[in-house]
């Protein structure tokens, strides 16, 4: 199985991995051991290394006192193992719960396991069978994933439970945006409740127009029924004064020339009289 390798440039000084917006980044960089140790007998430098539990013991038990120094094994198993975990507190001190209870220590985990094998090898027939059970510990105990801790282009391959603080922090930073979430929601609720009760007041405040507009709209029907009747009672009012006017001039031209008739046997009746009554 190929190890997850995180990035030292998107791992934080918390443990957990950089994030933007509500995304984790992870590394493009998969490989696995045995193609980092065959790319290093090649002599080609890959850029960065990845140690496994073992390159990380190495590390701490390299200089542990030679055995030739102790008459007992058991003595020198002892000591090396009081210097490793010592030397494993100088590099990563012991880290406390909030309790006050020991947490796991990545080193101190990975040189016991380291140990366990070379003091196997010391146990005689015994040794096949204790190497057996610190390989199935080893795989019970260390993931495939690896991280850099320190901002170098080294990744540590990552037992279990570190992988678990890791989620358990990167849980917390969900959470965290979760409750974020959750007010900001909860903000656009409320301010679609306002946006809401705008529009119902608006929707009313529209209705009572259109209302309006109905009653002032009827109301204009009315009045331009009311102007189109008047102008065809205007028009009816010319056209029977127009008649009116032509009688009126009809009957006055009748009378002038009644009156012109009365006048004309007015004066043809009296011419006679005037002759009669004269005297030469």
């Amino acid at each position: 199985m190929l190890p997850k390798i995180l990035q030292p440039s998107l791992t934080g000084s918390n443990g957990v991995e950089n994030r933007s917006g509500s995304q984790t980044k992870y590394s493009p960089f998969i490989r696995s051991f045995k193609d980092t140790t065959a790319a290093d007998d090649a002599g080609v430098r890959p850029g960065f290394e990845v140690k496994d539990w073992e390159a990380q013991a190495r590390d701490i038990t390299t200089e542990s006192a030679s055995s030739e120094k102790f008459k007992s094994l058991a003595l020198h198993a002892e000591v090396k193992l009081a210097e490793a975990l010592e030397r494993c507190n100088r590099v990563h001190p012991t880290v406390y719960s909030s309790e006050g209870e020991e947490r796991p220590n990545k080193l101190r985990t990975a040189v016991s396991c380291q140990l366990l094998g070379e003091f196997a090898e010391l146990c005689g027939p015994f040794a096949q069978v204790l190497r057996h059970i610190r390989d199935e510990l080893v795989k019970a105990i260390y993931s495939s994933v690896c991280a850099s801790e320190r901002g170098l282009l080294v990744f540590d391959q990552l037992p279990w439970f570190n992988v678990a603080e890791r989620l358990e922090k990167e849980n917390e930073v969900l959470r965290a945006e979760r409750s974020r979430f959750e007010a900001m929601l909860q903000e656009q609720q409320a301010m679609i409740m306002r946006i809401e009760e705008q529009v119902g007041a608006y929707q009313r405040a529209t209705a009572a127009a259109q209302q309006e507009a109905m009653s002032l709209r009827s109301r204009l029907d009315t009045v331009v029924a009311s102007e189109e009747s008047a102008r065809l009672e205007a028009r009816t009012g010319r056209e029977e004064l127009k008649r009116l006017r032509k009688e009126w001039m009809r009957l006055r031209d009748e009378l002038e020339a009644e009156r012109s008739a009365h006048n004309s046997i007015k004066v043809g009746a009296g011419q006679p009289g005037l002759g009669r009554g004269c005297h030469p």
